[in-house]
């Protein structure tokens, strides 16, 4: 979605192409980076509340991005929203295999699988749309009501953890890791 916007947020901003594409970069690098702190704060925090806490922090960064008024001020939001996307992902197949008996997440998934592989289908038609006929910050605030509603259904829904496990990070090996993947995305840019 956010591809099919840079054209009109880059006029809006006043920004050249070149320094659009940090969008995508920094979105992909923090979703990088974060992915592998999903399970220990699943762990740590109990699964439903890190799902509507991931849930929430994209809808607030979605709400920054939209606000933003200058190209570092959406960077940094779109950084955040990678955070949030980033547990999202992670824990999503957590809950689905916490959730269900194991001889329907595969038909779960199939669904899902088809939710996401229609994404790059109608995502450009939607934010097309939104960037044409209202303006380029709606590609983020369309997220706001969707994050918000799928927090208010996981934290009804979503079974909750009542012993949380007390295990220690790995900053070590989360160094490593999220220093690698990072410095990998930002190579391959």
């Amino acid at each position: 979605v956010v591809v099919t916007a840079l054209p009109g947020i880059g006029e809006s901003l006043d920004r050249p192409p070149s320094q659009l594409g940090l969008l995508i970069t920094v979105y992909v690098a923090s979703l990088i980076v974060t992915m592998p702190l999903g399970g220990w704060l699943a762990d740590r925090f109990g699964l439903r509340n890190v799902y509507c806490f991931a849930l929430l922090v994209f809808a607030s960064a979605s709400a920054l991005c939209g606000l933003s008024e200058n190209i570092w001020m959406l960077v940094g939001s779109r950084a955040l929203q990678g955070c949030g996307g980033a547990l999202m992902g992670t824990l999503g197949q957590v809950v689905i295999l916490s959730s269900f008996p194991r001889d329907r997440t595969l038909k779960i998934n199939m669904y899902i699988s088809l939710a996401g592989q229609s994404g790059p289908l109608v995502g450009p038609l939607v934010g097309g749309a939104l960037t044409t006929y209202v303006s380029w910050r709606w590609i983020f605030y369309i997220n706001i009501p969707i994050a918000l509603t799928a927090a208010l259904l996981a934290a009804s829904l979503f079974p909750s953890t009542t012993k949380p496990v007390r295990t220690p990070f790995d900053f070590p090996g989360f160094l490593l890791v999220g220093s690698g993947m990072g410095l990998l995305i930002f190579g391959m840019d």
